[in-house]
């Protein structure tokens, strides 16, 4: 995101210096950025280095991507006072990554637990925070409306005309339907609470077990760190591929009959969105803790082998973005939003209407056409908004 802001503000015509985690250098490298990067073994240096960058640039704006991610680093580093990032001779801005006017910052993690996304002396920080009148508020995900500081932050894509073929290098033939589905890191690493690492095991087995019943002729492309072990239920129909590049990726997806998430968030559907590719969203509103719960809900719409499947991974806390959580910090950011009507959202758990969706989106043309059209007249929305640059800009005027 910080990456497009960036972008946006070269392209009208300013100045753009970054400081960021030596992670990134690679991404800032590619895209032509002048930078400066912080390593961890810096600790409470890390400061002095903030100091010295600006007293060296004196830039006229200051843009921390985003305040609570700045200040829970230099937490981590050791700095518990943070007041400082609001006292440099500049404007001060910050990223509002998602819209705290509407969700606030605490979180619900791994069903029971509540976290923030604030570390360190919360009351502190909220009041740094509140002092920044300035915020650049990213759409998606927030709705697109005439709110100060809404900006379009729509991903640049770029696939050429002359893309690989990957449904040949994957052996899929051109009849067969092909579905992708990603996974990060810190969704297959699920270190942490036990509910966490059952969620994260049982989602890839379930949508295994659903895929199975889809037939011989649908593809489950997985992109992710590791494969998961689903060729015992799906055979040659599952393919793994290690994370990809930005333009492998794109050229990937304009293959991809149907984008298939778990996270509603995840920036690679507004990709699937540009390309016109229909994009199904798991999601669980309900807790579970016991079987039986899940027979209330869902009557017995269960097959006995999803059904074993899910014992042995209750209790199940309600997600929006698995397998963190984050449905009810979510769920006033998401409501009435009209993102959430260029695809569709359905229970992990409902597995008849799972499949039934599934089915329609992969062979039904005129539904398929239906959600292309929504993810048209939702991208045309969102590039109506101002850019960043315009709303930085109209900050400082």
């Amino acid at each position: 995101m910080a990456l497009r802001v960036a972008q946006d503000l070269r392209a009208a015509g300013d100045e753009v210096f970054l400081l960021i985690h030596d992670a990134l250098r690679p991404i800032f490298q590619a895209a032509g950025f002048s930078f400066d990067y912080v390593v961890d073994h810096l600790d409470g240096l890390v400061r002095l280095m903030l100091d010295t960058c600006m007293r060296r640039l004196k830039p006229t704006t200051v843009i921390y991507f985003d305040y609570f991610n700045t200040a829970n680093y230099l937490h981590y580093r050791g700095i518990s006072d943070t007041s400082f990032l609001l006292e440099y001779d500049s404007a001060v801005m910050s990223l509002d990554t998602w819209d705290y006017q509407s969700t606030g910052h605490r979180i619900d993690l791994y069903g029971g637990t509540e976290g923030s996304l604030i570390y360190g002396d919360i009351a502190q920080r909220l009041e740094e925070f509140e002092r920044i009148d300035h915020r650049l508020i990213p759409v998606p995900m927030a709705p697109g409306d005439q709110r100060p500081g809404k900006f379009a932050c729509l991903p640049t894509l770029t696939v050429p005309s002359t893309a690989s073929n990957w449904r040949s290098r994957l052996c899929i033939p051109d009849r067969d339907r092909l579905v992708l589905f990603c996974t990060a890191p810190w969704q297959q690493h699920a270190d942490g609470p036990a509910d966490r690492k059952r969620l994260a095991d049982v989602l890839p087995a379930l949508i295994g077990e659903y895929f199975r019943q889809l037939g011989p002729d649908v593809h489950l492309v997985h992109v992710g760190p590791e494969p998961y072990p689903l060729v015992s239920s799906l055979g040659e129909n599952y393919h793994w591929l290690a994370p990809l590049g930005h333009t492998a990726f794109n050229e990937l997806l304009r293959c991809t009959d149907l984008f298939l998430s778990a996270n509603i968030s995840a920036t690679t559907i507004t990709r699937a969105f540009h390309l016109r590719v229909p994009v199904l969203v798991l999601e669980n509103s309900r807790p579970l803790n016991t079987i039986d719960d899940a027979h209330a809900v869902f009557g017995g719409r269960l097959t006995p082998r999803a059904e074993s499947l899910l014992k042995d991974a209750l209790p199940i806390y309600a997600f929006s973005l698995w397998p963190l959580g984050y449905h009810e910090f979510l769920h006033p950011l998401l409501e009435n939003n009209p993102y959430c009507e260029a695809l569709d959202r359905v229970e992990l758990l409902d597995e008849a209407v799972v499949l039934a969706r599934c089915r329609l989106l992969l062979d039904d043309a005129d539904a398929r056409q239906a959600m292309a059209d929504r993810q048209e007249g939702y991208l045309k929305q969102v590039a109506a908004l101002p850019s960043a640059a315009d709303v930085v800009h109209g900050f400082l005027a």
